[in-house]
Parts: structure tokens; C-alpha cells; sequence
């Protein structure tokens, strides 16, 4: 049985460090390959992720030479997984331990195969080792091709057939730390993927972290952009200057109500300015832990008092006509005459508006419509 050297057990430790750093799922391949290169000497090494599905799907990285990827990935594709001696072995058996070509054929045999006239012999290979792996599919956020991924396989390749059985045993060791590798790297890409999803959302979403003085600390460019927009304000970089008089002011007041109440509410009562039928919604609220002040703008459109309006909040056609003209503090026999109807019909259907609404006057429909439509905010 082969053993390894102080030398040898070294280099393994030092290749294990380098797989614990985090890295992403697309930069693992090249982090391996070029330790591992390092860690068994060769002339070529390759990362293979691939499926056993019922479409086998091939992705390859190279080193040292990564343009040779493409080329190998369209061989594969041509001559197929099970036409390679040591895939088709990892297919049969599930064994992901390290083989060497010349343990299922001899050198005349592999003469003969495709993957050596289409691959091995035009780079002047003749001999591979390799191992594999089976790995859990990636979680949502990650790109499709991670999320179809079932197995990696990664190899070594030499000009000559001089592999000894201290390389097999090399190999063998650091598979179980490939798989953590890649696991770890699953998690870091994930990570990213939110994180990158997250900023996405700021950058839409106007926020400003204050400090509990009020002061600006952090805005996102939608921020910037709507108070620009709505306080007619052309202040270059907001976030060194300060904030508009008109929201300052606002501001000011919202922290001192926070700071003289005893039984702090959760949130303030929000600003609301409307400009070109779209309403711009300002709303303040305090972290404790942070100890900062975040002020939310969200810009919407302008929901217009009409009939139409009135009708998304659950009313009939006609019962949204008679809510509508009741706003216009129309009494029963106006809204009657108006809309063709007897008085009793325009009492029946304000029953019914109550009903849904769960009032029971006539300005509370009211209220309750202009509070639902976001129109009036109590």
C-alpha cells in the first residue's frame, strides 16, 4: 500500500487551506485545477460537471490551457459518457474513487478508442487519472445550469503513463474535501445571489438611513431621484447635502414625536405630495438596534375618486355610482334623479355598501373608501 511522504502530507494540507477560502461555483473550477496541478504534476487537468439524466449535458474547464474547454465539451458530446473508460465505469458502478486509464485498458486498447484519436492523442496525452463525486442539485437563485448539476469529476492528465499509486492515493484523500469545496461554493453563490437580489431592491426602493439627529448617512439613487423630483430640488448629490427644508422639517417633527412619546409607535404617520397623477409616499421609521432613523419613499400612481375606483374596492357598478355621488354630498332624491332610480333603490344599495364596508353612516363609507383608494390616511 502506498504512503505518503512529510513532503507530500504538506502539500495536501496546504491544497485543503485553498478550498476552505470562500469562492463562487463558477471560480471553484479554476482554484482546483491549479492546486491540484500543483499537488500532482501533470501535463493538463480538467473539472467535468455533468448529469445522468435522460439529455447527458457536459460543462469542462482546462487548465493550463482554458481555451481547450469548448473542444473537449463538443468530444464528449460526440463520443458520450460511456465512451470514456473512466466515466463509464463511475456510470456503472457509482465507484467515484480514483482510476487510471490503464486500469481497464492497455495501451494498445486505448489506441483504439474514440476519445483517444479525438481528444488524448492530438494533445499528446496517453494516460488520465481521475476521480468523481455525486453533489446535491443547487437551491433556487442559483443560474439553471447549478441547479441541474449531479456529479463532478476531476482528472489529471500526462503525456507519458507514469501515474503511481501515490497520485491515486493523493486523489483519494482530497475527495471528500472537493465535495465540501463545492457545497461551501453552493453556499457562497447562493449568498451572492441574495445579496446581489437585495441591492437590486434597494437601488429601486428610496431609502435613506438617518442618524437618530436626522442627519443623512446613506440614500440609494431612487431616493435621490423622487425627492429631486417631487421637492423640486436640484441639489447635486444629495447624500452630501442636506435634505430639502420642507422634508427636513417633516423629519424633525416625526423624530421628535418618536423621542417625546414614552410608548414609541412602530411607524409615523406617512408625507404623501402627488405631481403629475403620481403620489409620492413618505414614511419614517426607527430601528432600535441600529439605533439610525430609515426613511422609506415609495412612489405610486395616483388613485383617482370615481365610480371605476370605488368598484375595486368590492362595490356593484351601480352601488360605486351612488358611494361616488354621496361623496359629492348628494342626498337620496339628487343621487336618484341623477342616476334614474327611485329613492328606496338608492337606500337598498347603500345598505348593501355599509354591509361590505362595515359601517354604518354615510361618511364613514366615505372615509373608508378614501382610506382604502390610499386617497386620505388617518
Amino acid at each position: 500500500m502506498s504512503s505518503l511522504c512529510h513532503n507530500d502530507m504538506l502539500q495536501l494540507l496546504k491544497f485543503v487551506r485553498v478550498l476552505q477560502a470562500p469562492c463562487s461555483l463558477d471560480e471553484l473550477p479554476q482554484r482546483i485545477l491549479t492546486n491540484l496541478n500543483q499537488l500532482i504534476g501533470c501535463d493538463m487537468a480538467s473539472y467535468t460537471s455533468f448529469d445522468l439524466g435522460s439529455s447527458i449535458t457536459v460543462q469542462i474547464q482546462s487548465f493550463p490551457d482554458a481555451s481547450l474547454a469548448p473542444r473537449i465539451e463538443s468530444i464528449a458530446s460526440k463520443t458520450g459518457l460511456m465512451g470514456h473508460p473512466l466515466t463509464s465505469n463511475y456510470v456503472r458502478t457509482g465507484d467515484g474513487s480514483a482510476h487510471m486509464l490503464s486500469d481497464f485498458v492497455t495501451e494498445e486498447e486505448l489506441h483504439q478508442l474514440d476519445i483517444y484519436e479525438e481528444f488524448l492523442h492530438p494533445l499528446g496525452l496517453e494516460e488520465q487519472l481521475g476521480a468523481a463525486i455525486a453533489v446535491k442539485p443547487s437551491q433556487p437563485g442559483i443560474s439553471k445550469f447549478y441547479r441541474t448539476r449531479q456529479n463532478i469529476a476531476v482528472s489529471v492528465e500526462r503525456k507519458h503513463r507514469n501515474f503511481i499509486e501515490r497520485d491515486r492515493l493523493v486523489l483519494n484523500l482530497i475527495r471528500p474535501h472537493l465535495l465540501e469545496a463545492y457545497y461551501s461554493a453552493q453556499t457562497f453563490t447562493q449568498m451572492q445571489c441574495q445579496i446581489a437580489q437585495l441591492n437590486q431592491i434597494l437601488e429601486q426602493t428610496g431609502v435613506v438611513i438617518l442618524s437618530m439627529d436626522g442627519q443623512v448617512e446613506e440614500m440609494t439613487q431612487r431616493a435621490e431621484t423622487l425627492i429631486e423630483s417631487y421637492f423640486q430640488t436640484s441639489t447635486p448629490s444629495l447624500q452630501l447635502k442636506p435634505l430639502p427644508n420642507t422634508l427636513q422639517r417633516w423629519i424633525k417633527h416625526q423624530i421628535t414625536q418618536w423621542t417625546c412619546t414614552e410608548n414609541i409607535p412602530p411607524v409615523s404617520r406617512p408625507l404623501q405630495l402627488e405631481r403629475d397623477g403620481q403620489r409620492l409616499t413618505v414614511r419614517l421609521n426607527r430601528h432600535p438596534n441600529l439605533e439610525k432613523f430609515l426613511l422609506l419613499l415609495e412612489e405610486s400612481n395616483h388613485q383617482a375618486f370615481s365610480p371605476g375606483s370605488l368598484r375595486l374596492l368590492g362595490l356593484t357598478r351601480r352601488e360605486a355610482e351612488v358611494l361616488f355621488w354621496v361623496a359629492k354630498d348628494k342626498g337620496t332624491a339628487d343621487i336618484a334623479a341623477i342616476l334614474g332610480i327611485s329613492d328606496r333603490t338608492v337606500k337598498k344599495h347603500l345598505e348593501h355598501i355599509y354591509e361590505k364596508f362595515g359601517v354604518q353612516t354615510r361618511l364613514a363609507a366615505v372615509m373608508y373608501a378614501l382610506e382604502q383608494l390610499g386617497i386620505f390616511t388617518t
